[in-house]
């Protein structure tokens, strides 16, 4: 990838994109529904294998959700509620024997 600057005061950008990664481009563009050059701005700022694998975790999460595998938002608040509550009483349980240095009975 080449970028070239023509001008000090406003900054135009002369891109030349290798073979290879035209294709790259392209491909993720496919993978999006977008076009190539609506990708590249996000290729630019956050390079090729970022954005690869943003797109393959999306769509990964979307034919997840198309199967029916996921769980409703009150099924995750639930879930993270007993995780915490869970996390909560061995946190207090150990702060208690650091403080008085013996096991709660």
């Amino acid at each position: 990838m080449h970028v070239q600057s023509n001008s000090a005061r406003r900054t135009f950008a002369r891109l030349a994109l290798s073979g290879a990664d035209w294709k790259r481009l392209e491909r993720l563009a496919a993978a999006t529904g977008s076009t190539p050059q609506r990708m590249l701005k996000f290729v630019l700022r956050d390079g090729f294998a970022y954005c690869e694998e943003f797109v393959r975790r999306v769509n990964a999460g979307i034919a997840s959700a198309r199967r029916g595998e996921i769980v409703s938002d009150s099924e995750a608040r639930a879930e993270l509620r007993a995780m915490a509550a869970r996390h909560g009483r061995r946190s207090r349980k150990a702060a208690w024997v650091d403080a008085r240095g013996a096991r709660p009975t």
